[in-house]
């Protein structure tokens, strides 16, 4: 093969895959759940952040596991339980859901700088922080960093102190324009977001938005995923969770990966034993 085919075959490769990759995001954003529902809007210094408020008394700020298409729907079946006698806030953030979502490297300390933020300019107020998953991470070193903004911390299943899994190579090749989209495409198709959702139907409401926040306006979500493989999000907080002054709850089912979804008045009562006591 000549060089002039050679040239010919890679443009025609690349032509095809950003074809695809556009493909992609068109219907993934016909239907997605973020074109539909209302949102109010919070203008912080990462971008806009979209979040939800529900409900009247002392303040809980939800926030859902830090991952790529983890988003505020994680939510939906535990807020009617938990406003009843508390002003509940969920947000999406910044590369989740429909938040902003930036090509620069996602960190933990952006994500406690925004939630101090957001305490103080939108909630105005202490507040009891409820994580899920690897959240926790970000809800220790915001009351590590300002002491404050919270009142108490309830972890749901929160991730390990010292566990992370890197991976530079693989960081770098999604964060491609068009080569790296197309595998992150591939990898994170509608199968593989439905395949662990056991015919549950709320794990399956909501692994479904997990879809629609992973291809939300395009593919944009990639650039958290590869500052998550590459361990930018990650910080080991064994040591400074023995140093913060609020207490902490830890909320363990090995049963269910989103209590909160799938047993939420079970998840509920536990949350407000221990913030209401």
């Amino acid at each position: 093969m000549n060089r002039k085919s050679i040239v010919k075959l890679i443009t025609f490769t690349t032509v095809s895959i950003a074809a695809i990759n556009k493909c992609v995001s068109i219907l993934a954003n016909m239907n997605n759940c973020f074109n539909k529902d209302n949102f109010l809007t919070y203008k912080s210094k990462f971008g806009n952040i979209k979040y939800r408020k529900i409900g009247t008394g002392s303040p809980i700020l939800l926030i859902h596991n830090l991952s790529i298409g983890d988003n505020i729907n994680e939510w939906n079946y535990i807020v009617e339980h938990l406003s009843i006698n508390h002003t509940v806030y969920t947000l999406n953030l910044p590369g989740c859901g429909n938040s902003d979502k930036n090509n620069f490297l996602y960190t933990n300390f952006m994500y406690v700088k925004l939630i101090i933020d957001f305490i103080n300019d939108i909630i105005s107020s202490k507040t009891d922080i409820v994580t899920s998953g690897s959240s926790n991470r970000i809800a220790v070193m915001t009351e590590l960093y300002n002491s404050n903004v919270i009142k108490n911390i309830v972890m749901i299943n929160p991730s390990e102190p010292s566990t992370v899994k890197l991976n530079h190579i693989i960081g770098k090749i999604i964060n491609t324009p068009i080569l790296g989209t197309f595998i992150y495409n591939c990898i994170f198709s509608k199968k593989y977001c439905l395949k662990n959702t056991d015919n549950n139907f709320r794990l399956n409401e909501y692994m479904n938005t997990y879809y629609d926040s992973i291809h939300y306006k395009g593919s944009k979500s990639k650039y958290l995923f590869t500052s998550i493989i590459m361990g930018k999000t990650y910080i080991n907080y064994q040591h400074a969770i023995k140093n913060i002054t609020k207490e902490t709850f830890t909320y363990m089912d090995n049963t269910h990966l989103y209590p909160h979804i799938e047993t939420p008045e079970k998840t509920a009562e536990y949350i407000l034993s221990n913030i209401d006591k």
